[in-house]
């Protein structure tokens, strides 16, 4: 897949052969601008799920939003392989000099996969309720993996009803500002393209056997973690971050901390969020270089 060659520009948005990317500039003034912090958004949302958390940040440093391969604004994909997504990121990254690689979900999984192989491009993770160690699933979350359960629903209520009915099942309260997200997700379940490509991610990066490979990528990582968890996460369960914390390396820099909200910390509390990346990200600019 071709890449852009230009650098990003604060304030573009733009899209290449594999996928788009939204750019917000650092605050107005700061010096010296660090390299970007870079967001990957959960399974079937796109990177305007981190909006309101990128535009609370307080850091130097430009933020860049990722619709993944075959999602949101990006070129629609026939089909959607771990090794060409990860190679595709990889690509971009090493364009974009060491950043911040923020993962929320599906995001933290594929954060953690590529800092795993190009730890030269990765300054420090952030992991944000990420599935990183094989769990149990629900009963919900097995029937909602089958497609034929999606399409009489969504015909029966429309895309965006069925949404938010779920997300109140589950305890979510984002945010009026989470709309637009909200709506796109929709999208997502409603456009049968959309939908192959989130069971393609599934598939890729959430089976057992890949949470199995990404925790053993967890031994790989030697840059600094925060580990940011939602206590009424009632979809990964918080016997995941126990594990996270013992994959790891010994000695590996970790901050793990709990939030009061369920999966979907970006929508429901974004000041939150984007306040403890900030202040990672401070300490991260404080610290000697190689730590």
């Amino acid at each position: 897949m071709a890449m852009r060659a230009m650098p990003l520009r604060a304030g573009s948005s733009t899209r290449n052969d594999a996928f788009h990317v939204r750019i917000l500039p650092p605050p107005t003034g700061c010096h010296p601008v660090e390299p970007p912090i870079v967001f990957l958004p959960a399974l079937g949302f796109t990177g305007e799920s981190f909006t309101a958390v990128a535009e609370r940040m307080t850091v130097c440093r430009t933020r860049v939003l990722v619709d993944l391969p075959g999602t949101g604004q990006s070129a629609a994909s026939n089909g959607v392989d771990a090794e060409a997504v990860l190679r595709t990121l990889s690509r971009f990254l090493a364009d974009e000099g060491p950043v911040i690689l923020v993962g929320h979900s599906l995001g933290g999984v594929i954060a953690v996969r590529l800092a795993a192989e190009a730890t030269a491009n990765v300054r420090a993770l952030v992991l944000l309720d990420a599935p990183l160690a094989p769990f149990p699933l629900a009963w919900w979350q097995r029937a909602a993996l089958h497609p034929w359960v999606w399409t009489p629903m969504l015909h029966l209520i429309g895309a965006i009803r069925a949404t938010r009915f779920a997300l109140r099942r589950l305890g979510e309260q984002p945010t009026a500002e989470a709309g637009q997200s909200i709506r796109l997700l929709g999208h997502e379940l409603a456009t049968p393209s959309s939908r192959r490509a989130l069971l393609a991610y599934y598939r890729s990066f959430l089976r057992p056997d890949a949470l199995h490979q990404a925790e053993l990528d967890l031994a790989k990582i030697r840059v600094p973690v925060l580990v940011l968890w939602g206590s009424q996460d009632h979809v990964v369960p918080q016997s995941v971050v126990a594990e996270i914390l013992r994959a790891l390396p010994a000695g590996t820099p970790v901050i793990t901390r709990s939030l009061p909200t369920g999966h979907l910390a970006p929508l429901e509390k974004p000041s939150e969020v984007a306040s403890a990346i900030s202040m990672f990200a401070r300490q991260l600019a404080a610290a000697p270089k190689g730590h």
